[in-house]
């Protein structure tokens, strides 16, 4: 598509210690299809468009949303090193002229507690996702703003006006918050873009 995209962005979140997101905005001349592309040292299990990866020491759980249909595909990929297997992944959705999506990828030792990682919001306007590991979630919104997104996230209700937001949760609570170009976050009914008693907060323009 690079040749007819007239606009790619690619937006990086690094959560500690281990996970990174993607939101990808794609804005095409015609409607064509998106590949998002993933080289991977582990095989892949595919399932819809949940990848899990796993090599003798560590595993990489991979997750994809996007604005269209999408289906997800595993083939071998040649490296330099014979000895050292590679695969590849690669997300394509239907033709479209406009893309939007968020792919996690979350890591972990194969001898330590997995990361569960679901989608709780997943529309053109606004996709969100649930990473959890132990008494640890995350929770990472991604929108189109300044519509207020309002997300179910089971035990309470998050809501965003603006474009990304990212709430820590410890035993079921906010410890700690950033959001990029928004006026509004909340928490069941709670403010949090001021930081109160034991939340760390970051409102960045």
């Amino acid at each position: 598509m690079y040749g007819e995209a007239r606009r790619v962005v690619r937006h990086l979140l690094f959560l500690r210690p281990d996970v990174c997101v993607l939101y990808d905005e794609v804005e095409l001349d015609s409607a064509l299809p998106v590949e998002r592309n993933f080289t991977l040292l582990g095989a892949p299990a595919v399932d819809g468009t949940s990848v899990v990866a796993r090599t003798e020491r560590n595993t990489l759980h991979l997750l994809a949303l996007g604005s269209e249909p999408q289906t997800a595909a595993a083939s071998g990929w040649g490296t330099h090193w014979p000895e050292i297997p590679a695969y590849r992944v690669v997300v394509a959705t239907n033709a479209a002229a406009r893309f939007r999506g968020l792919t996690v990828l979350a890591a972990a030792g194969r001898d330590q507690p997995q990361p569960s990682l679901s989608v709780i919001g997943d529309r053109n306007d606004l996709q969100a996702v649930s990473i959890a590991r132990g008494e640890r979630r995350d929770l990472v919104l991604f929108g189109d703003g300044p519509r207020i997104g309002t997300v179910d996230c089971g035990e309470s209700m998050l809501e965003i006006a603006g474009r990304a937001a990212a709430v820590r949760l410890l035993d079921g609570r906010p410890v700690g918050c950033a959001a990029r170009a928004a006026s509004h976050l909340t928490w069941n009914g709670r403010a949090l873009g001021a930081a109160g008693p034991g939340i760390e907060a970051a409102l960045i323009e």
